[in-house]
Formats: structure tokens, C-alpha cells, sequence
């Protein structure tokens, strides 16, 4: 799979987040509380986007295999037409 760059630039921002977080002035807890709802939160938008560029692929794959039966299948109508007419 091609790596792009919205894989880094999450990663980056989430440790950016998480950085800002835990230098923030806020009480432990609520720093842990945020940190978790912030890599909860990326984690589902990261999942969506894997999901949408895996149905996105998953979807290409077939109209390409498609594609490539129907032109197997003319290849061997026309080779058992040119049979056909060699024989006769």
C-alpha cells in the first residue's frame, strides 16, 4: 500500500497534541483525560480513512479485473472464429 502523507501528519499531530497536553498548565488528570479523548478521537478519523482508501482500492481491483476478463474473453472469441475459419 502507498504510504501518503496523511498518515504522518496525523501521527505528527497527535504527539504534537499530546506534547501541548503535557506541558499545558491543567491538573494531571484532566491532561490524562484529554490525551486519551484527543487519541481516541484520532484513532477514529485515522480508521476512517484507512477504511475509505481500502474500499477505495478494494473497488478499483475489480473494476480492473473486470476489465481484464472481458478482454481475455474477446481475445478467445476471436481465437476460436480465426480456429473455426482455419479449419473449415
Amino acid at each position: 500500500m502507498e504510504r501518503s502523507g496523511i498518515g504522518s501528519f496525523l501521527i505528527g499531530a497527535g504527539i504534537g497534541a499530546a506534547m501541548a497536553m503535557l506541558f499545558a498548565p491543567s491538573s494531571g488528570r484532566k491532561a490524562r483525560t484529554q490525551i486519551t479523548k484527543a487519541a481516541t478521537d484520532g484513532a477514529s478519523y485515522f480508521k476512517k480513512e484507512v477504511r475509505d482508501a481500502v474500499l477505495t482500492a478494494v473497488e478499483r481491483s475489480k473494476d480492473e479485473i473486470a476489465r481484464q476478463k472481458e478482454g481475455v474473453t474477446q481475445a478467445i472469441k476471436r481465437g476460436s472464429e480465426a480456429y473455426r475459419r482455419a479449419v473449415s
